[in-house]
């Protein structure tokens, strides 16, 4: 089994390198080597898609953001396929509505949620509700 990290990579902030890949092994609960790393900026939490085809991040950076990665069904390597902004700064926290049809992503300083659709191929589109809370 492949599990993704996440974590901060901005100096002062942590120094991981981006969303880490590990092999798990379920049989005796021990981890590998790490298999890769796919660039990233702070993805503080991470989401995988409900088929599981893709993988989603947040930005957590002051223009925060969201990245949408495919991922290989047997390597499970990541492919970047694109960014889109969630209006608000350091988004912290997404997952998938019931359906699969958003991702609700949540932001910690910008006080706002953000429903970002994913196309049918995985990217991500423009968010068309964004809820600004008061400070």
């Amino acid at each position: 089994m492949i599990l993704y990290t996440g974590a901060y990579t901005e100096p002062g902030m942590g120094n991981a390198r981006g969303i880490g890949q590990l092999d798990f092994d379920l049989d005796n609960g021990t981890f590998g080597p790490e298999l890769g790393v796919t660039d990233a900026q702070n993805p503080s939490y991470l989401a995988l898609s409900v088929d599981g085809r893709c993988l989603y991040a947040v930005d957590e950076r002051t223009d925060g953001g969201v990245s949408a990665y495919r991922r290989d069904p047997d390597s499970g390597a990541l492919v970047h396929l694109n960014n889109q902004s969630t209006e608000g700064a350091h988004p912290c926290y997404l997952c998938h509505a019931t359906s699969g049809r958003f991702l609700l992503v949540v932001s910690s300083s910008g006080a706002n949620v953000a429903l970002i659709p994913p196309a049918e191929h995985g990217a991500l589109e423009p968010p068309p509700t964004v809820l600004h809370l008061p400070d």
